[in-house]
């Protein structure tokens, strides 16, 4: 089981929640991040971890079973993401991020992924 932070297309509602089997992981709660920036990356999100304080992402944390969690962690790394451990309220936390150059993405100010 790994504790991961989702911001995107994997949150409850969005395609890739049902594709990649989220409903076999267990919802843990609505937070945000700070020190964050989100970005729009056409049709799906990326998160920089050089924000100021101010800057915040929303986002949804969930226990997820092995057997969820490795197709998800090769699709992610194999769109140029990174896995990185944060700590979100005193615990440690899973979540993956943009090690990439963002200037050329729209910044989603709001730091809330709707689309």
């Amino acid at each position: 089981m790994t504790r991961v932070f989702i911001y995107g297309s994997l949150k409850k509602g969005f395609y890739n929640h049902q594709r990649c089997n989220m409903d076999k992981a267990q919802f843990i709660i609505n937070t945000v991040i700070h020190n964050a920036k989100l970005f729009s990356l056409g049709s799906y999100p990326a998160v920089i971890l050089d924000g100021e304080e101010a800057d915040i992402v929303y986002g949804e944390i969930y226990d997820i079973p092995d057997d969820v969690f490795k197709p998800i962690q090769q699709m992610e790394i194999g769109a140029g993401y990174s896995q990185r451990t944060i700590s979100i309220n005193d615990e440690n936390v899973e979540i993956f991020v943009f090690d990439q150059d963002s200037s050329g993405f729209k910044r989603v100010v709001d730091g809330n992924w709707t689309d």
